[in-house]
């Protein structure tokens, strides 16, 4: 699953018919060795990098021919970091990843996503870049943006395209053009006929209400800026709102630039079939070496002007931490009300959001929260869809679940297609039921009296087993094993990018200097193998349960216990009721006042930039 921002629309290139032999080749090519990715005996330190790592990790040793990890290497200069994995098939991927965090709703990141596809100081063509990655076997470039980073991918068949795009693509990130023409088209721009418009600005213009967007920053505000422990950058929203976007400036987006995607705050994956690993770190490297005096010296160098800012320009929050376990205060439940733009007004949603107290470098907690809640949702068969969508009269059409890897993790449980008719979009009433489910669930008592009709909604969903257990983790456990096979690529991305985010950069930085001390991180794949491990643990531990009778009642008793400490004493709770509003878009029009105008680049009738 990709995260939620965004694919976007503008860096997704039509096809080409360009012959691949007019791309320029590189002449040393044709002489170089195709050096295997599994030698360990290569020396790095010749292309100006330094070897962090070079032990052979994989997802399972069953797998282990479909992904491997070989090389992680540091740029010396730069101290760009580096992966170089080995992976089965014809495709062969390169994902940049830059550690991006918002600081308002301006959507300084998502800006910048797009922009960098214009063209950069040495090719400024724009749409050169597509040109020639849609010449070299691929179907172009692309990129998104998360809460934490933004990510630059690109796929072609075999490593000569590969080693063609590389370069150009590095540039087009490291030193784009940012021309402040491109920004009015690209970003936003007040027209003649049309009002405000551009890419970026009608993009978030036709989602920035949809109830997932809505539900989705409406948690994240209330969850990860309440009571003692906050993290206010993920408040935001990284692809920015209309609005905000209306006022943002070119200079503010040239800025944002200049401090996030310095190498040093850059991931580089670089995987396929037997690479050219020589070939390709001489190219790497001389790429690198040539942004080193330019961009990163003066990213660093520069200090911010105001003293109650850090060196990346946000405001450092003094905050203490509490991890000892609280009992549930009903009063610090966090409820709100918000509304999304719909067709009509009978069926609206729920967001209920955990923290749940799992740190980001502990992936064996990750993966049982995973299993709970899957557990929970995965069938029709399941508790929650037994009782709550499986009815004759159903409380919603969908419940869904989402686990979000960031620091401190969180539990998503949302519910879609709820029916405004019975009162369950009154405050409380659903989120209650679904809490009363799981204290069910798990054999504890109940917070409030239950009349006998809600708990025959109960009676005939069986609690937690083993058997359920048992058969969820394998689902789970099959469901890795197939996305690993069937595109080790974007499983390598979606599961290691979290703890590189986090393990260094501008994001590490921020969230260290809220805790006021240096957070344990995960090294970069430890996920890729204790994930996979874990799933392989619990189905062991759950056919040793089912020859036991005294071992299987220590692993329910455990794991009733997680489903309580996850979910139903934990109090770091909020819960997000969604209404459905048919006249919110003309409520939330953005501004066409002077000030916003003279902030932005006007288009005229006859499509000249001024």
């Amino acid at each position: 699953k990709r995260p939620l921002y965004f694919q976007s629309l503008s860096v997704q290139p039509q096809k080409s018919l360009i012959c691949t032999r007019f791309v320029v080749q590189n002449p040393r090519r044709s002489t170089t060795t195709m050096t295997s990715l599994q030698q360990s005996s290569l020396d790095v330190t010749q292309y100006g990098f330094e070897l962090l790592s070079n032990s052979s990790v994989s997802p399972s040793t069953i797998y282990s021919s479909s992904l491997q990890i070989n090389y992680i290497l540091k740029h010396s200069k730069s101290g760009a970091q580096i992966i170089l994995y080995h992976s089965l098939g014809p495709l062969c991927n390169l994902c940049i990843i830059v550690g991006t965090s918002a600081h308002n709703n301006g959507g300084h990141a998502h800006c910048l996503e797009h922009l960098v596809f214009l063209g950069s100081k040495k090719y400024p063509k724009r749409g050169f870049l597509d040109t020639i990655a849609t010449a070299c076997s691929s179907e172009g470039t692309n990129a998104w943006t998360a809460q934490d980073h933004t990510a630059f991918t690109f796929k072609c068949a075999g490593s000569n395209g590969l080693l063609t795009t590389l370069p150009l693509f590095l540039d087009h990130i490291i030193d784009p053009l940012l021309l402040e023409s491109d920004f009015g088209a690209e970003v936003y721009c007040m027209t003649d006929e049309r009002g405000p418009t551009g890419v970026v600005y009608s993009e978030m213009k036709a989602r920035e209400y949809s109830e997932m967007d809505v539900g989705d920053r409406e948690w994240r505000n209330a969850l990860y800026c309440k009571g003692n422990d906050g993290y206010p950058e993920l408040q935001f929203d990284t692809g920015g709102r209309t609005q905000e976007i209306a006022r943002l400036t070119h200079d503010e987006v040239r800025e944002f630039h200049r401090k996030h995607y310095d190498p040093s705050n850059i991931w580089i994956l670089i995987g396929g079939q037997n690479l050219p690993c020589e070939e390709l770190l001489e190219i790497l490297g001389e790429s690198l070496d040539s942004y080193t005096k330019d961009v990163s010296t003066l990213s660093r160098t520069q200090e911010s002007s105001n003293p109650s800012l850090n060196s990346k320009g946000f405001q450092a929050i003094e905050c203490d931490v509490n991890e000892e376990k609280m009992e549930v205060d009903t009063e610090s439940i966090l409820r709100r009300d918000a509304q999304f733009l719909s067709s009509d007004d009978e069926y609206g949603g729920l967001v209920i959001a955990w923290r749940a107290g799992i740190e980001l470098e502990n992936v064996e907690e990750s993966v049982d929260a995973l299993v709970l809640m899957q557990w929970l949702i995965d069938t029709p068969a399941s508790p929650l869809n037994q009782i709550f969508v499986e009815t004759s009269v159903p409380s919603a059409t969908h419940i869904g679940i989402d686990v979000r890897l960031f620091h401190n993790v969180a539990l998503i449980l949302s519910c879609s297609g709820v029916p405004k008719k019975h009162g369950l979009l009154q405050t409380g009433v659903l989120s209650t039921k679904i809490l009363n489910a799981l204290k069910y669930l798990c054999d504890d008592e109940y917070s409030v009296p239950c009349n006998d009709d809600e708990i025959e909604e109960f009676k005939h969903v069986r609690r937690l087993n083993v058997e359920q257990l048992q058969n969820t983790t394998r689902r789970c456990y099959l469901a890795a094993l197939e996305s690993l096979e069937s595109d080790p690529h974007d499983y390598l991305i979606d599961t290691i990018v979290p703890d590189l985010v986090y393990s260094s950069g501008i994001v590490n930085e921020l969230w260290n200097t809220k805790k006021g001390r240096i957070r344990a991180v995960n090294p970069p794949t430890r996920r890729l193998e204790a994930q996979i491990e874990r799933f392989c643990v619990i189905l062991k531990e759950c056919e040793d349960a089912l020859t036991d009778s005294e071992l299987e009642s220590k692993f329910i008793l455990n794991w009733k216990r997680k489903l309580n400490r996850f979910f139903v004493h934990n109090q770091h709770r909020v819960e997000i009721l969604l209404h459905p509003d048919p006249n919110l878009a003309q409520l939330h029009d953005p501004p066409t006042t002077v000030e916003t105008i003279n902030n932005t680049v006007t288009i005229t009738e006859n499509s000249t930039v001024t």
